[in-house]
């Protein structure tokens, strides 16, 4: 499983080009074991 931080979350639903694909390419690879999301505490 891999957790993402809400911005990453929302950068690779959105296909934002702030996520490099060095970084879509971990989510990629770590997908199949699942997903978490880190909410912020702002």
């Amino acid at each position: 499983m891999i957790v993402l931080d809400t911005h990453i979350f929302v950068w690779w639903n959105q296909n934002d080009p702030k996520l490099t694909s060095y970084h879509r390419e971990i989510i990629k690879r770590e997908r199949p074991d699942g997903l978490g999301i880190e909410k912020d505490n702002d």
